[in-house]
């Protein structure tokens, strides 16, 4: 009973059932188990960063969802991006915490976070289950942010690790609308 790995792991089971969750309700459910799970591994270890990051991301999710009222949701998010930062504080080398970070600044248009957080993470673990992911986020943090050099580097890097993935393909022809670039009809 002191032990809060347990808990922390039985939290990231309820967060993962959102994936066949089939309405709002469903999910918003599972997020709260979730986070019921990370609340009690953290009141055995406050300073767990995995509880945290757990918490965190099950808020996050929920946030995404946009099933509530916007001061529940602005609390939500606040409360998910401390949790998630905190984590990182804690253990700088999480690169799951890094990959979510980087996708909750993107969503609030803070480029330059969101492509830090997602070196940080590529960098950590190239081999994250969500590299890919990551590696879209910086083509479009750096395509957003004018950067070309950076952002036709992470999307043929993207290209070269998932070449049948459509949007690596895409990005190559997006990059041609920048002011930097020489576009080609044929290509």
């Amino acid at each position: 009973p002191e032990w809060a790995e347990p808990l922390v792991l039985l939290g990231r089971t309820a967060y993962e059932r959102w994936i066949f969750t089939e309405n709002s309700e469903e999910l918003l459910a599972a997020m709260a188990e979730s986070v019921e799970y990370a609340n009690g591994a953290l009141q055995l270890e406050p300073d767990n960063a995995a509880a945290l990051e757990s918490r965190g991301t099950s808020e996050y999710r929920r946030w995404l969802e946009q099933a509530e009222d916007e001061g529940t949701l602005a609390r939500v998010f606040e409360s998910a991006q401390a949790d998630l930062e905190r984590a990182l504080r804690l253990d700088p080398d999480r690169a799951s915490v890094n990959s979510t970070l980087s996708h909750l600044y993107y969503q609030v248009d803070e480029w330059a976070q969101a492509v830090l957080a997602a070196q940080s993470a590529y960098q950590q673990d190239a081999f994250l289950s969500t590299a890919d992911a990551v590696l879209r986020r910086l083509y479009q943090a750096s395509y957003d942010l004018g950067q070309y050099d950076q952002a036709m580097e992470w999307c043929l890097e993207g290209r070269r690790r998932f070449p049948d993935d459509f949007r690596f393909v895409q990005c190559e022809i997006y990059i041609m609308t920048m002011n930097q670039a020489s576009p080609d009809v044929a290509e």
